[in-house]
């Protein structure tokens, strides 16, 4: 005998028992609905900071990303990964080119994306590329970008490796993108007429939800 089971909206634990005439014991099931929508582990739904780090967000397998304050005489924050938060952190590479890198997004696979950051002479910082790292061991790869983009953000990834980001062009207008892949060229969103459109979190269907104003001041999300 058989029979389809299909999760209902609620999440948590469920029993589900089989028994038949005849037989005595029955066959107990348990299943688990779980909330992927708000799955922590998609982008960062938390910043905790103290003196000794910074946590910017956690997974479902208790890997965390975040930093430890610069050593002495720099002043660029370490990018770390735990494996569990008990655990000592692990320094991550810096992307070839940049004085630093952002973690900015983590999926249940330690897939990281961010993005560098390059420090003119005049001690003024600006990002760069948005990059990925496949690994928390691994050299951080630049995410292709569309052309004349002075700089590029890439905030969030999802299990499927489906990110989303966001850029500055040559005529400082802000540009949403999102990439089917690592390895993909990036598509440009489509934005609301007079808006600045920053997508920051990628659920694991590949919805998005990106911040929106008419000035970098003032905002308010939107759902694609």
């Amino acid at each position: 005998a058989q029979v389809s089971i299909t999760a209902n909206s609620t999440t948590g634990d469920f029993n589900v028992t089989a028994s038949v005439t005849g037989v005595t014991t029955a066959a107990i099931f348990t299943l688990t609905n779980k909330d992927s929508v708000s799955n922590s582990g998609y982008n960062q739904p938390l910043f905790y900071t103290s003196s000794q780090r910074t946590i910017v967000t956690i997974n479902n397998n208790d890997h965390l990303i975040g930093y430890l304050p610069p050593p002495t005489n720099s002043v660029y924050n370490i990018p770390v990964f735990w494996t569990a938060p008990t655990t000592q952190p692990k320094s991550l590479q810096i992307s070839v080119g940049d004085t630093s890198d952002n973690v900015n997004g983590f999926n249940d696979n330690d897939q990281i994306v961010g993005n560098g950051y390059y420090t003119y002479p005049n001690g003024q910082q600006v990002p760069t590329n948005p990059v990925y790292w496949s690994s928390p061991t691994a050299i951080p790869s630049k995410l292709a970008v569309p052309a004349n983009i002075r700089y590029a953000v890439a905030t969030s990834i999802n299990n499927s490796g489906q990110i989303v980001g966001w850029a500055y062009n040559n005529s400082n207008i802000v540009a949403p993108l999102y990439w089917s892949s690592p390895t993909d060229i990036p598509q440009v969103l489509q934005t609301i007429s007079s808006t600045r459109i920053s997508p920051n979190f990628i659920g694991p269907n590949g919805n998005i939800i990106a911040g929106s104003s008419s000035s970098m001041d003032y905002g308010y999300n939107v759902a694609f």
